[in-house]
């Protein structure tokens, strides 16, 4: 097996050359080149909203593009739709068109208009407006010869904490007071000089 950090910086390689191809092609290049970084939470992608990256002590003049790792599972045509996607919400920061609204969940009427005319169709959704996009041109990705690395990152699964879970109750059998305990302990109620007794949790 081929070293994985090796695949790591292709996939860099790969994301940078089919951004830089959907500029071109959909926008001119007309658009600020961004610096991709991969993360692992999906909630995490998109644009930041001005140039963070610079070179030593120099001015910021690049803005960041965080892609998420799972979607290098997802196929060349439908990382470019998510790309495409992103790009022209770049498109409607730099040219100062306000295309979402609910602090950028919803993807209004001025959004499906940049879309549908930079090489998307798009549909509605109940909850975030004209969001999703699918290339309009089953061929776009017909001149762009860069193949797609063979690794993507599993997303990590936390298990939800339940509350109680563990959890003991005791109470003063003569004057009720009650404590909780996450492991079985002795307590005594110092106000009856009493033993507390465990309780069922429901």
């Amino acid at each position: 097996m081929s070293d994985l950090r090796t695949r790591y910086i292709s996939a860099i390689e790969y994301l940078n050359a089919l951004c830089g191809y959907l500029n071109v092609k959909y926008f001119g290049g007309a658009l600020s080149r961004p610096v991709i970084v991969i993360v692992a939470e999906d909630k995490k992608s998109g644009f930041t909203t001005k140039g963070v990256w610079k070179e030593n002590e120099g001015e910021s003049n690049s803005p960041e593009l965080s892609i998420p790792a799972s979607l290098l599972k997802e196929s060349s045509k439908a990382i470019a739709e998510r790309l495409l996607h992103l790009l022209c919400h770049r498109y409607a920061k730099e040219n100062d068109l306000k295309e979402t609204t609910r602090y950028g969940k919803y993807h209004n009427r001025v959004f499906k208009r940049i879309a549908e005319t930079h090489g998307l169709t798009v549909t509605m959704a109940e909850k975030t407006g004209w969001s999703e996009a699918k290339l309009s041109d089953e061929n776009a990705l017909d001149e762009f010869a860069v193949p797609k690395p063979d690794i993507y990152r599993e997303p990590e699964i936390v298990p939800k904490r339940i509350r109680g879970t563990g959890a003991r109750k005791y109470s003063c059998p003569i004057c009720g007071k009650s404590v909780r305990a996450t492991s079985e302990v002795r307590v005594l109620c110092m106000n009856c000089n009493e033993e507390m007794l465990e309780e069922k949790l429901k």
